[in-house]
């Protein structure tokens, strides 16, 4: 009986021990958090029209971009417009459903949510340097892109524009004007015999300038 006793005794003494281990544990860590979200203040940040707004993300999706290129710095891209007063996040991205009918469509969202700690690591805004007007229009197009519901093109297809992903969608807003933002910067992998536009090929554009980055 005292075997079994002292077998009882120590198992509920670890069981204190680790649920003290876990408790200090959550502590730090909402401590830590605490500390996360009082740094990422984006209050300071002037943002324009025709804007990008890269990212890197957490999602599956997002690690297999970046395990696809070396360079490959960022996940996704997104394009800031003026909406009623207020500049907005639009981007393409899967796997997030914005209607009713379950579709996966061009998204408008706040800076605060596109850089949340759930969809964001790190963060980065450019803007091109010395080009306000085509910036401008380029953001006006994003707008109407938005308002068309584009979908989420899960083909890939940089030629066909009925879809669209998230680079994608920053070529076309700019090419719509006759500005190719990309300067013809493609990926091209050899077994799947198909080009490919990697947010880190966007900023091959040396007239693009760092704004802001976190962390």
């Amino acid at each position: 009986m005292l075997f079994l006793e002292n077998i009882w005794n120590n198992a509920i003494c670890n069981i204190g021990k680790y649920c003290f281990f876990i408790f200090l544990f959550s502590l730090v860590s909402c401590s830590l958090r605490t500390d996360e979200i009082i740094e990422r203040n984006f209050d300071d940040i002037c943002l324009q029209d025709g804007d990008l707004v890269f990212r890197k993300g957490k999602s599956v999706t997002s690690r297999l971009v970046l395990a696809a290129k070396k360079d490959n710095n960022f996940s996704h891209v997104g394009i800031v417009a003026k909406i009623d007063n207020s500049f907005k996040i639009i981007h393409c991205v899967p796997d997030d459903f914005e209607n009713s009918d379950g579709e996966e469509i061009i998204k408008c969202e706040n800076l605060e949510k596109f850089f949340s700690f759930d969809n964001a690591v790190t963060g980065a805004v450019f803007r091109l340097e010395n080009f306000d007007t085509i910036s401008l229009l380029a953001s006006k197009k994003a707008v109407e892109f938005f308002n068309q519901k584009i979908k989420f093109d899960h083909d890939l297809d940089l030629k066909d524009s009925s879809k669209m992903y998230c680079t994608e969608l920053i070529f076309c807003c700019f090419n719509s004007i006759g500005v190719d933002i990309t300067k013809g910067q493609r990926t091209v992998f050899p077994t799947v015999k198909k080009e490919f536009l990697f947010p880190n090929d966007i900023l091959k554009n040396n007239n693009f300038k760092l704004i802001y980055q976190f962390p």
